[in-house]
C-alpha cells in the first residue's frame, strides 16, 4: 500500500473513530442507531477509499475506527467490555472488510454501480453482523435486526454516488490549481 493512501486510510480511520465514539456514543440507545451510523461509516469508507484509490484502505480505516471506538469507554464511563463499546467495535471490523470487498467486487473505483454498491454492503454486513449480535445477546431477535435494515439500506442508495461525485469535484479542484 502506498505511503499516501496509509496516510489517507489513517486519517479517514480517525475521522470514522471519532464518529462512532462520540455520535455512536450519544446514539447508544436509540434503536436505528447501526442504521445511522451504517450509512456514516458507508460514507467515510467509500470516500476514503475513493481519495486513497485503494480498496486496502477500508480495512485499515476500521482497524484504526474500531481503536478508537474503545477510547468511548473514557468518555461514556463504561468498561471496555460492555456490549456499548464491544458491539459497535465489532462491527467497525467486519464492516471494513465487507465494505472493502464489496467495493472491489462492484468496480467503485472504475466508477460502476454505485447506486447498488452502498445498499449491497448494508445488506451483507447486517447479515453477518446480525447472528452474532443475536447470539451474544447484543439484540433481542432477528426481528429487530430486520427492522433496523430497512432505513440503513434505503439511505445506503445515495451514498456512493455523492462520495464518489464529491471526490471526483475535490480531484478536479486540486488538479486545476
Amino acid at each position: 500500500m502506498r505511503r499516501k493512501a496509509l496516510l489517507i486510510a489513517f486519517e479517514w480511520g480517525i475521522i470514522w473513530g471519532i464518529f462512532e465514539a462520540t455520535l455512536g456514543g450519544a446514539l447508544s440507545y436509540f434503536p436505528y442507531r447501526g442504521a445511522i451510523m451504517s450509512n456514516i461509516t458507508l460514507g467515510l469508507v467509500a470516500y476514503g477509499i475513493a481519495r486513497s484509490k485503494d480498496y486496502r484502505a477500508a480495512l485499515f480505516m476500521g482497524i484504526i475506527a474500531s481503536l478508537t471506538k474503545l477510547t468511548d469507554s473514557f468518555i461514556l464511563g463504561v468498561p471496555v467490555l460492555s456490549k456499548v463499546i464491544i458491539a459497535p467495535a465489532t462491527a467497525i471490523i467486519i464492516e471494513s472488510f465487507v465494505f472493502s470487498f464489496v467495493f472491489r467486487f462492484m468496480g467503485f473505483l472504475e466508477h460502476k454501480r454505485l447506486y447498488i454498491a452502498g445498499p449491497v454492503a448494508i445488506m451483507i454486513s447486517f447479515a453477518i453482523i446480525s447472528p452474532f449480535f443475536v447470539y451474544k445477546g447484543f439484540v433481542e431477535n432477528w426481528a429487530i435486526m430486520i427492522m433496523k435494515v430497512a432505513p440503513a439500506v434505503g439511505i445506503s442508495v445515495f451514498v456512493c454516488p455523492l462520495m464518489d461525485h464529491l471526490e471526483r469535484r475535490l480531484e478536479a479542484g486540486e488538479t486545476t490549481r
